[in-house]
């Protein structure tokens, strides 16, 4: 399948970033299938239609430094095996329409074709990334936040003690580590924090 990644930094602040991230994948629309607020994942989905094989579309979002947001985007066609330039062009329309609700410059969107490595088990794993997901973890997590998966070899420890930083933070019932109130699943255990009943 066709991939094609692209990268932009936008002078705005993270939530400012990804409130408009969201507007232009409604305005072009783009279906989302999953957000997750907390770690700046959104995925979507470009349906089948003259102008494209229909996509699926991971996107990124994070601040870094303070004031400086990044957009990461990673298309990949869901039935082509040649895309004859559809995902780079709806990659060239996202960024475009980005850059017109976030005026005042962000960096000229570069586009590039993702990374072909993949992460060996010799490798150490970042301590920032899921490899599942993708999705930024905070710092001394053992388990992504996101999809639960984990982020390194199970070893017991105490969780870390300390004074929460602010109202939204929730303790994990099964283990008692601090998570951020939108966290899905327990950085520490793993454990889902907000059991779903089928």
């Amino acid at each position: 399948m066709p991939r094609f990644g692209g990268t932009a930094c936008f002078p705005y602040p993270y939530g400012v970033v990804l409130d408009r991230v969201v507007q232009a994948l409604g305005d072009l629309r783009w279906q989302v299938r999953h957000m997750d607020p907390a770690v700046g994942y959104i995925l979507a989905s470009i349906s089948l239609t003259p102008l494209s094989w229909g996509e699926n579309v991971a996107i990124q979002v994070y601040e870094s430094p303070p004031g400086q947001t990044w957009v990461v985007v990673d298309s990949s066609s869901k039935f082509a095996l040649i895309d004859w330039g559809k995902n780079h062009k709806n990659l060239d329309r996202l960024f475009a329409y980005l850059q017109q609700l976030l005026p005042a410059g962000g960096q000229a969107p570069v586009v590039v074709p993702p990374p072909q490595a993949s992460i060996s088990p010799e490798q150490p794993l970042a301590a920032t990334a899921c490899p599942r997901c993708r999705s930024t973890q905070p710092s001394g997590a053992r388990f992504c936040v996101a999809c639960g998966g984990s982020l390194e070899p199970r070893q017991e420890s105490e969780p870390p003690a300390g004074p929460k930083l602010s109202s939204q933070v929730s303790d994990c019932p099964a283990c008692g580590t601090e998570n951020r109130a939108e966290a899905n699943y327990c950085s520490g255990c793993g454990q889902a924090l907000h059991p779903k009943f089928f």
